[in-house]
């Protein structure tokens, strides 16, 4: 295990080949924060965090919690590790809100000593390319539904288009090594 930098820099973070976790959680920050618990190898559930009304409260998944902070501390509190994507986009206000509420995340985790890990969308969707030989259409809702569909066929389930992309981050976290599969 070493300490290096981040891209920028700055804030220290852990590099392993294979971390021995059970319980760890993919994250796919869009217009709806999709999560996916998982407890090593095998998916746990899968959930949307969304507003729900005008006052403040959160949707985790079924339950109505107060806040989206709250809901980020429920997903902090099941995870020894959380892997999550970095934006991408043509939008500048897009991709600044993505940063903010990463940041925000990273913030609590590192508070909470839960270890976190940023994953660009080519390099997640790599491993899926590869091992499931698909391609990767160009389009951002052809992606979209190509992971709905790539879930279907993994997990056989229908899910909302955030939360085939946290899926599809976390088994491609496996593949990549970030986590030990073999628990």
């Amino acid at each position: 295990m070493q300490i290096i930098l981040d891209e920028a820099g700055s804030f220290p973070f852990l590099r392993h080949s294979s971390l021995n976790i059970m319980n760890w959680t993919s994250i796919d920050i869009g217009n709806l924060m999709g999560v996916t618990h998982w407890n090593g190898q095998a998916r746990q559930e899968t959930l949307l965090v969304k507003p729900r009304g005008a006052k403040g409260a959160y949707y985790y998944g079924d339950k109505v919690v107060r806040s989206k902070c709250s809901a980020i501390l429920h997903i902090i509190a099941r995870s020894e590790f959380i892997v999550m994507e970095r934006g991408m986009g043509a939008r500048a206000n897009v991709v600044n809100a993505q940063a903010k509420l990463r940041g925000y995340i990273e913030g609590l985790c590192d508070f909470n000593k839960v270890q976190t890990r940023e994953i660009l969308p080519s390099e997640w969707r790599r491993p899926i390319k590869e091992h499931l030989g698909v391609s990767w259409p160009k389009k951002s809702e052809d992606q979209k539904a190509l992971a709905q569909q790539i879930v279907k066929k993994l997990y056989k389930i229908d899910v909302s288009e955030d939360e085939a992309d946290s899926i599809c981050i976390g088994w491609s976290a496996m593949r990549l090594g970030y986590i030990n599969s073999n628990q």
